[in-house]
């Protein structure tokens, strides 16, 4: 996922959302890196056709960018840091307290706090200058 072109990754943020609105263990999932393969089968059954299409096709598009050994670029911890800071200061100032309270727990987070985190992460990307956008979705990605 992260060799996709930003554009691709703004669609795979926005189906990730509609999942993670869909089902509280998946939207964790997506933090933790812990994803019941059946459950996200059957919670991608319920979205729309189109949808799942562009699940589908974006989730291809990766796959071969990946078997013609493209190489994604790799960001210094200090910019993924900051893209970070970018996400915390578009917060109120009570969910900033928290996102910075929890950013550093990482996995460990409870399925309650997992879950906002990615929600809150996934609803202010689309807000922040492209290039933060860019290293936050392909820090996102896992792969």
């Amino acid at each position: 996922m992260k060799l996709l072109p930003i554009s691709d990754l703004k669609n795979w943020n926005s189906l990730r959302l509609d999942i993670a609105n869909k089902n509280k263990n998946l939207c964790t999932g997506f933090w933790t890196g812990s994803i019941d393969a059946k459950e996200f089968l059957n919670t991608m059954s319920r979205l729309p056709e189109t949808e799942i299409e562009k699940w589908i096709t974006i989730t291809l598009k990766a796959s071969f960018l990946a078997l013609e050994n493209h190489k994604s670029e790799q960001h210094s911890q200090e910019i993924i840091a900051a893209s970070f800071n970018e996400v915390a200061n578009k917060l109120d100032p009570d969910s900033k307290k928290v996102f910075i309270e929890n950013l550093p727990k990482g996995f460990t987070l409870n399925s309650e706090d997992a879950c906002w985190m990615m929600k809150t992460l996934m609803l202010t990307v689309p807000s922040l200058e492209e290039s933060h956008q860019s290293v936050l979705l392909q820090s996102l990605t896992g792969y």
